[in-house]
C-alpha cells in the first residue's frame, strides 16, 4: 500500500498520491510562483513575501524539488520585470536578491535566470546613467570611439534571432493524364492555404561589449 506523497496517508496500491492531492498541489504551487512574481514586480519586502509563501503552502506537503522549481520561475519572471521597468540601484539590486535568499534559493540557483540577468544589466544602466562606472577589466577586442568607457563584456554570446517561415500546405485537386512510362499531365491545379511557423534561429556568434 503506497502513501500519499503530499498528505501522508495511505495512497492504494502502486500509487504515491491522491489525484486530489496532486491537483491541490499543482494549483498552490501555480498561486504561489505568479504571487512570488507579483510581490516581487511591485517592490514588496522579502520577510513580507515569505510570510505570504509560507501561507500559500501551508500543510500541502509539496516535494522540496517542486518548491524549488517554482520559486526561481516566480522568483525570476519578478526580477526581471521590476529590473526592466527602470535602471535599479544598489539597494534595489540587494532587496531583490533578499527575497530569493528568503525563499530557500542560491545565487548559483538563480545564476542563470532571465530575472539574475536583467538584475545585471538594469544596475549596470543605473551606475552609467548616475556617473558611477566600474569599467570593465576584461579583454577589449573593439576599437572603442573617444572616451567611450566599457562597462560589461562577454566572450563567447550566440544571438538568436526569431523568424517566421512561410509555406503552402493543400491538395492537389483535377485530372491526371499518363503520356509515357512514370510521366503525368495534370489538368486542374492545387489548393492551398497559406502557413508560417515561427521559431529562433542562429544569426551570428562572437564576443559582446557593453558601453556608456
Amino acid at each position: 500500500m503506497g502513501t500519499c506523497k503530499y498528505c501522508g496517508q495511505k495512497a492504494g496500491f502502486f500509487s504515491d498520491a491522491h489525484p486530489a492531492c496532486i491537483e491541490k498541489a499543482k494549483q498552490a504551487i501555480q498561486n504561489m510562483s505568479a504571487g512570488l512574481s507579483t510581490a516581487i514586480a511591485e517592490g514588496k519586502q522579502s520577510n513580507e513575501i515569505k510570510e505570504q509563501v509560507d501561507k500559500t503552502l501551508s500543510g500541502l506537503g509539496i516535494p522540496k524539488e517542486q518548491l524549488m522549481t517554482a520559486f526561481t520561475d516566480g522568483w525570476s519572471a519578478g526580477a526581471k520585470k521590476r529590473s526592466m521597468d527602470k535602471p535599479i540601484d544598489n539597494d534595489e539590486f540587494s532587496k531583490i536578491a533578499d527575497v530569493y535568499r528568503a525563499v530557500g534559493l542560491t545565487e548559483d540557483g538563480v545564476r542563470n535566470t532571465s530575472g539574475y540577468r536583467a538584475m545585471a544589466f538594469s544596475f549596470i544602466i543605473w551606475m552609467v546613467l548616475n556617473d558611477k562606472i566600474e569599467p570593465y577589466q576584461g579583454p577589449v577586442q573593439f576599437n572603442l570611439q573617444h572616451k567611450e568607457v566599457p562597462v560589461f563584456g562577454m566572450a563567447n554570446v550566440l544571438v538568436k534571432e526569431q523568424r517566421t517561415i512561410s509555406s503552402y500546405a493543400g491538395s492537389y485537386s483535377g485530372a491526371s493524364i499518363r503520356i509515357a512510362s512514370g510521366l503525368y499531365y495534370h489538368l486542374g491545379g492545387v489548393r492551398g492555404h497559406k502557413v508560417e511557423s515561427t521559431s529562433w534561429q542562429e544569426v551570428d556568434y562572437g564576443d559582446f561589449l557593453m558601453t556608456t
